[in-house]
Formats: C-alpha cells, sequence, structure tokens
C-alpha cells in the first residue's frame, strides 16, 4: 500500500468550526475600576488620598461601561468608587473641623496620649 496518497480525513465528512473567544470590551478598565474599588474603600479615611483614588475610580468604571462592557467588575468597581467618594468626603469634612478646632496641637494631643499607652 503506497502511503504517499494517504489523507487521513479523507472519511471524515463532519467539519468543526472553532470560534474565536468572546473578547470583552475595556476588560481592564473594568478590572482596574475594581482594585481602585478596594483600595479606596481601604484608604477613604484619609481624605484627599480616598478622593482621589474614588475620582479615578468612577471614571474608569463608567469609560468600561461606556465602550460596552458588560460584565459585573465595572459595576462592582463603580458601586465602590461611589461608596470611596461619599466616605472620603466625610472624612475630609471630619479632618477639616478637627483641624480648625485643634489645629496642629491635635498632633502633640495624640503622641502624648500614645506614649501614655505604650508606657
Amino acid at each position: 500500500m503506497d502511503n504517499n496518497n494517504f489523507n487521513p480525513n479523507m472519511y471524515n465528512t463532519d467539519t468543526v468550526s472553532y470560534d474565536a473567544p468572546a473578547v470583552v470590551p475595556a476588560k481592564g478598565l473594568g478590572i482596574a475600576s475594581l482594585i481602585l474599588g478596594i483600595v479606596g474603600m481601604l484608604s477613604c479615611m484619609s481624605g484627599c488620598f480616598g478622593l482621589v483614588i474614588g475620582i479615578v475610580g468612577l471614571i474608569l468604571a463608567i469609560n468600561a461601561k461606556k465602550k460596552g462592557n458588560t460584565t459585573a467588575l465595572p459595576t462592582v468597581g463603580l458601586v465602590l468608587s461611589i461608596i470611596t467618594l461619599v466616605f472620603a468626603i466625610g472624612s475630609t469634612i471630619f479632618w477639616i473641623v478637627i483641624f480648625a478646632i485643634y489645629g496642629l496641637s491635635i498632633f502633640a494631643v495624640i503622641a502624648e496620649e500614645l506614649s501614655l499607652l505604650l508606657l
């Protein structure tokens, strides 16, 4: 038998076509907004840093949704960024009031209280 003309697919009449996996648009933006939402929730009581993280996370989540990302990542990032902004605004107002009342002497009071606790 001559193997030069052998075709292994000669008797296979079924054709199988494989489609490329679906590409999620702006997936990176959704992931970034989720990460910034989580980091923002952890740092929202710091005031200004929480504000910056919340605003950037909010912008990334909105851009991901505008570009057609319908997964849960940008939605959760959006919600976490909004919560971060609310807490960060409250925290910023709190720290402004504390510094307006006590000034920088509040740091001396905190340092004294910490030294009493540690001794």
